[in-house]
């Protein structure tokens, strides 16, 4: 089945060659955009689980996307976040301040307990 729209290329495929006969769909992880000859990786921060896409999505707050290509966003783990969309890595928590999987903030702890990275596993 041809992805060519009379004579041209859609946008989530690409033409791998300039003799081909028909459009070639981009995989799982990358995109591309309408003409392209090739297909692209999508950025750190970002995501593409479907093929025939036309662009990467950004990872939701407390997930994150630290290689090109990814299929899908990873939740940031236990006392780490990730606050804003579309980002590689999660930060830590500060001291006194935790946070469970797939958080987008950290927690002060409750009065008269403290986290420290010795405690990581149990929090405050």
């Amino acid at each position: 089945m041809s992805h060519a729209a009379f004579g041209r290329l859609l946008a989530s495929t690409y033409q791998p060659s300039t003799h081909a006969s028909s459009c070639s769909v981009c995989s799982a992880g990358r995109y591309s955009l309408a003409g392209a000859s090739v297909c692209s990786f999508c950025d750190v921060g970002k995501y593409q689980s479907a093929s025939a896409s036309s662009a990467c999505l950004n990872c939701a707050a407390g997930t994150v996307a630290a290689v090109v290509g990814s299929v899908a966003c990873t939740q940031c783990g236990l006392n780490s976040f990730a606050a804003t969309t579309g980002l590689s890595a999660c930060a830590n928590c500060a001291p006194s301040y935790q946070s469970y999987f797939g958080a987008a903030a950290c927690e002060s702890c409750v009065p008269g307990r403290y986290f420290s990275y010795e405690s990581f596993a149990t929090g405050c």
